[in-house]
């Protein structure tokens, strides 16, 4: 999980376009599996990753390792996880959609040779 974490913000950080998306908002999000929690925090138009939140937790997020992997790489949608059940959401409508909108923003693009 932390593998495809570190490739969104990678993803975010590269592409200026969603630098703006990112300004002016204020989310910490508890990402976890069985086995990982971590924390993907936007803060001041940067996104980043943390072992622990100084900062109150807005949203949380849980699940399996695939349905967090397709989460995280834009194939699931978390509305969708939600009413499937294949993964568990605290938090109000407006920040499951922004985090839904940036999880499908910085999916990676496809190599085609």
């Amino acid at each position: 999980m932390l593998d495809v974490l570190h490739t969104l913000v990678s993803e975010v950080n590269t592409r200026g376009h969603i630098s703006t998306f990112l300004k002016g908002v204020n989310i910490s999000t508890k990402i976890s599996n069985q086995e990982d929690v971590i924390y993907l925090i936007i803060e001041d138009g940067q996104i980043k990753l943390d072992s622990i939140s100084n900062t109150d937790i807005i949203a949380t997020i849980l699940g399996d390792k695939h349905s967090i992997y397709s989460l995280i790489t834009g194939k699931l949608r978390l509305r969708d996880g939600k009413k499937e059940g294949v993964l568990e959401v605290e938090a109000n409508f407006r920040t499951i959609l922004y985090l839904e909108t940036l999880f499908i923003l910085s999916k990676p693009y496809l190599q085609v040779s």
